[in-house]
């Protein structure tokens, strides 16, 4: 036994006590207990438990050690001040100090192992101190964690209503998650990359009206869901704020930044309602990428864009970060996300498009998983992508046989944010100057003659957010934007007899026509 594998305990007294080998070869869990007979013994929510092989365990007191018998009577009997009772007949034996009354574990009989609560472990520099040497024996999970629990555990590991890997997996609330949930087997959503997409033979999208251009507007509404100390964070937010690229330094811990929050704030008072009465007025809609903490701190905005025609689709519950999220709190997230939107909507409608933006390799499953769980993953979109022109269809990212998720590509180019970024815009003039050149790209590509498959009609994405261009510094270049596209859709429809113009659409417009006009691959018989 190595000094670091050779750990002691005792109970509160210090009459009993035991010699553990926690060699990591001797380990067979470790996990918190949520059963009621540890609520019971413990008079806790939950208890820290580890089981480990028969050997590696010594009881002692004053006595001496005792050695380790065939049954746990010969084996403990003779060991001053432990007590024993059956807490399940003829198979477990719960162990406690016959003075103090410490619960220190217990013996499984048909198991053949020991039970043992960390938390009875020597502190060798103290009471005060911390556990050493624990490092190798880490709860792996919680276990037992059904309708009997006390309490609800928001962290990220694994919980089961059994023992780990032997029982239906659950979340926080205890309940049952959706087989593959943890991305287990052999499918995976991102691998390998599709380096090729449609390649040199795009799909003729058949726009309503025979459009050149489908035209869809996205306005990110993320004002009160950005990091902030009031939301738990630790850091003040540092993306997309008037100070440019980057601060330089990082803001202190836990202290608010006020300057930032309130030029975050602008966005909620004025960018978004300029920007809304830009589209009234035009008789456009857009679709909003709604963050669900910002929209509970103000439903009025969502029912502002209800009552105007828009879109509200779901931009996650908080604007952050969540590569580095474990899957449990990403899912939470998202239904969270759904729960905010549906909340503040006068139609009590849950959002039908998906953008996450910082995403992990989890988002666009789990995803998927909640709005199967809902029924509503027949009409979802996800635009967690940027790689095309054109929705495309890829196999469901569950796994599941014969179903297809619909991708409607988002932007980062044409977008506001690069306002924030380097290099970037850096007035209103390069910013209209770059969505016109984009927005001509497109429209001159369908008069290459039909001949050419790249001559085939596309869609271009625009990027605003309420706090960036609803500045009025920046502003007119949106204007310009929206008065260039509106004179060359006149002069389109012209041209082609009342067709053949622009398709100012919502995302979910957008995709509803391509389920029907391009649907999923049909399932291959078998």
């Amino acid at each position: 036994m190595t000094p670091s594998a050779s750990l002691r305990g005792h109970c509160a007294c210090g009459a009993l006590r035991y010699t553990l080998d926690a060699s990591p070869s001797n380990l067979l869990l470790s996990a918190y207990c949520h059963c009621t007979r540890c609520q019971r013994l413990n008079g806790a929510p939950f208890v820290w438990t580890t089981h480990w092989k028969k050997d590696a365990v010594a009881w002692s007191s004053s006595g001496g050690e005792a050695p380790l018998r065939s049954t746990v009577q010969q084996q403990l009997g003779d060991v001053d001040g432990l007590e024993l009772y059956e807490s399940l007949p003829g198979r477990k034996f719960k162990i406690r100090c016959a003075r103090c009354g410490t619960p220190m574990g217990s013996w499984s009989e048909a198991g053949e192992r020991f039970s043992i609560w960390p938390s009875t472990l020597e502190r060798p520099e103290g009471d005060k101190a911390a556990l050493a040497h624990t490092d190798t024996f880490r709860p792996q999970g919680h276990i037992f964690y059904g309708p009997w629990r006390v309490m609800d555990i928001a962290d990220d590991l694994p919980k089961y209503d059994g023992y780990l890997g032997q029982s239906q997996r659950v979340d926080r609330s205890g309940r049952p998650l959706p087989a593959g949930f943890d991305g287990g087997g052999a499918f995976n959503p991102h691998d390998p990359r599709d380096l090729v997409g449609y390649a040199a033979h795009p799909p003729h999208p058949r726009w309503p009206d025979d459009a050149r251009i489908a035209l869809s507007f996205v306005v990110n509404y993320e004002e009160g869901g950005e990091n902030t100390t009031l939301n738990g964070d630790e850091f003040s937010e540092l993306y997309l704020t008037e100070y440019g690229a980057a601060n330089g330094k990082m803001p202190p811990s836990y202290v608010r930044n006020l300057s930032v929050e309130s030029s975050y704030e602008y966005g909620s008072h004025r960018g978004f309602w300029r920007i809304l009465d830009l589209f009234k007025r035009k008789g456009w809609k857009f679709t909003s990428w709604s963050v669900g903490r910002a929209v509970e701190q103000n439903p009025a905005v969502v029912r502002a864009m209800e009552e105007a025609g828009c879109e509200v689709a779901s931009h996650s519950y908080r604007w952050f970060d969540h590569s580095t999220m474990a899957p449990e709190e990403e899912r939470v997230q998202i239904q969270k996300a759904i729960a905010a939107i549906k909340n503040a909507s006068t139609k009590s409608r849950e959002p039908r498009g998906w953008y996450t933006g910082r995403q992990s390799v989890n988002t666009r499953r789990l995803v998927y998983q909640v709005y199967k769980e809902l029924g509503l993953h027949g009409e979802l979109y996800d635009s967690d992508a940027y790689d095309d022109d054109l929705p495309y269809w890829v196999p469901a990212p569950d796994g599941t046989e014969g179903e297809y998720l619909l991708v409607v590509p988002y932007t980062l180019d044409s977008n506001d944010m690069k306002f924030a970024n380097t290099p970037g815009f850096i007035n209103s003039d390069t910013f209209s100057a770059y969505l016109i050149d984009a927005f001509e790209t497109l429209v001159a590509e369908t008069y290459l003659g039909a001949e050419n498959p790249m001559s085939v009609p596309k869609m271009m994405t625009v990027g605003l957010h309420c706090r960036v261009v609803g500045r009025p510094g920046r502003f007119p270049g949106l204007q310009r934007f929206v008065e260039h596209v509106e004179r060359r859709n006149a002069e389109l429809l012209q041209e082609g007899g009342g067709k053949g113009g622009v398709w100012v659409a919502t995302r979910e417009e957008i995709a509803n026509h391509w389920r029907k006009t391009h649907p999923p691959p049909a399932p291959r018989e078998q």
